[in-house]
């Protein structure tokens, strides 16, 4: 079936109206229930602190300056925060899926202006149920997708702009876009901008519109937006101490800090993570196989420019050891479109063969692991394990269906099943992750802490080292930042870490660790240590 149209059938049109809702339930349903993990309370108790300490300008992580990351992803987790009132664990996370779909739509009609819109569509649903993004980082309340967003954008409008010949509207949106990235993540927004402007204008043989006054407007514009934050930033703190902090954060993983043997790993896993990773739109690869296949992505200017700006925008975390795959989410929508039309480009018989396997294999995993839930031991304790089963298994043998009757493009079929099993993880693993061993004890303490200091200050006292998880209950409970301290003769309660116990006299109020550390909550007794040396 031809992709390179602007048509859907009724009946594709019918399932996308079930199709789509079932997509964004999948997303949201059970977002908040686990507990919070990770990086996750980082980037939330930068945030809360900013709110409690009415301080947006000096991100702030235990009340020191934190110099790690721009303050703008934590500006815009404040306004959720300060919306709903709320510092839940949803509303920690739900930027990131939030994010995500609108990077979803932007990829959609950007890419639906050269390639069609059942290209577009299908390329974009291949993009929201790529494996590792679907089943795990859409879960997490991380910076990642909501600077992918700025990306990618910026990417479009650089391509966009440049095709209708509009280089003023070009250079300053894309050098406006760069400081909004550069806010949130600080140096690599650079990168990206001048690999994307290079190659775009490589591409259209106008490299000399590098030398126009257009681009040095463009420039203009990013050095006000970040010399405003700067200046506003200096009235409060070094500038310097944040540059310095920003730029070894964003080195630190770069190929300047590996070698050797970590060297060579990183450079075969990284390719093999991104085919994981972008699974199931990856297994189209197969479709590469061919000779004529460099002269075939030429002939299509967007998806030779999707090729080239995946490889050469990559290419610098591919060389750098200590990369995440994370690091490049923004460039997985332009594989996907590579990938994509492959498949549609290919002409050989068994490609329908080797699609019809594929489906027939999902659809067959699906459907068996919707009729055992009830018998999986992990699963049988859950609630409502039986109904979820029965309806799974219904809307499994729907699409087998479906898929028989050749109502939809059969690549529908694939992203339907991957939807289902995503309700029915939303379902089984998210409820069980409540019940982790390490997050469930950090809320616990947490809460536990926050039920004994009440109304007090609660420090977090001198280099001892805490779960952020546990902390983050701490200040959602009580509405108190918890601050790092070094004198023990304030008010209030202490959490320390074993390796104080033995140094100080105190009452302690609460006792627990985690992983071999050991702390307590305690109050120092003023009476009876010297506190002189």
């Amino acid at each position: 079936m031809n992709l390179d149209t602007n048509r859907l059938t009724n009946g594709e049109k019918v399932f996308l109206v079930i199709l789509l809702p079932a997509l964004l339930l999948s997303y949201f349903f059970n977002l908040g229930l686990q507990p919070i993990f990770m990086e996750e309370p980082r980037r939330a108790l930068v945030a809360m602190e900013m709110i409690l300490n009415q301080n947006y300008w000096v991100p702030t992580e235990f009340g020191i300056p934190y110099y790690n990351k721009p303050p703008l992803y934590n500006w815009v987790l404040c306004g959720v925060f300060n919306i709903t009132g709320s510092f839940s664990e949803f509303n920690v996370r739900v930027i990131s899926i939030v994010s995500f779909l609108l990077l979803g739509i932007v990829h959609y009609f950007f890419t639906r202006k050269y390639m069609g819109l059942k290209f577009a569509l299908i390329s974009t649903l291949l993009l929201f149920i790529s494996v590792d993004i679907y089943y795990y980082f859409s879960l997490t309340g991380e910076i990642d997708l909501f600077y992918s967003l700025l990306v990618y954008g910026n990417i479009a409008v650089i391509y966009y702009f440049r095709d209708r010949q509009k280089y003023y509207t070009m250079f300053i949106l894309a050098y406006f876009i760069a400081a909004i990235g550069m806010l949130t993540k600080s140096f690599p927004s650079v990168v990206f901008l001048g690999i994307t402007i290079l190659l775009v204008l490589w591409l259209r043989k106008d490299l000399r519109k590098l030398f126009s006054l257009a681009h040095l407007t463009g420039i203009i514009v990013f050095v006000l937006v970040i010399g405003a934050y700067l200046f506003m930033y200096s009235r409060m703190h070094d500038v310097y101490e944040l540059i310095t902090g920003l730029w070894v954060d964003s080195s630190k993983r770069t190929v300047l800090e590996g070698a050797g043997i970590k060297f060579l790993e990183h450079l075969i896993n990284f390719p093999l993570e991104i085919l994981k990773n972008l699974l199931p739109a990856s297994l189209l690869i197969v479709f590469a196989f061919r000779k004529s296949l460099l002269r075939r992505i030429k002939s299509r200017p967007f998806i030779n420019f999707s090729l080239l700006i995946f490889f050469f925008n990559s290419i610098i975390y591919w060389i750098s050891p200590d990369a995440r795959q994370r690091y490049i989410y923004a460039l997985y929508p332009f594989l996907i479109n590579v990938f994509l039309f492959l498949y549609m480009d290919y002409k050989k018989f068994w490609k329908e063969k080797y699609i019809s396997v594929l489906i027939w294999i999902v659809l067959g995993a699906g459907t068996l692991l919707s009729l055992s839930l009830s018998f999986i031991p992990q699963f049988s304790e859950l609630p409502m394990m039986v109904a979820v089963s029965t309806i799974s298994t219904f809307l499994s043998f729907s699409l087998i269906y479906v898929y028989i009757r050749k109502i939809v493009h059969p690549l529908l079929i694939l992203i339907a099943m991957f939807v289902v099993l995503r309700l029915v993880f939303n379902m089984t693993v998210l409820p069980l992750r409540t019940q982790d061993e390490h997050a469930s004890v950090r809320k616990q303490d947490g809460l536990e802490i926050a039920k004994i200091t009440g109304n007090e200050p609660v420090y977090l006292f001198q280099n001892s080292h805490i779960s952020n998880g546990m902390v983050y209950y701490i200040v959602k409970e009580t509405m108190q930042p918890v601050n790092r301290e070094y004198d023990p003769r304030l008010p209030g309660y202490f959490i320390i870490e074993e390796n104080y116990f033995d140094e100080y006299q105190y009452e302690t109020y609460y006792e627990s660790g985690l992983r071999g550390v050991r702390f307590r909550l305690v109050k120092f007794d003023l009476f009876t240590t010297d506190y002189t040396n």
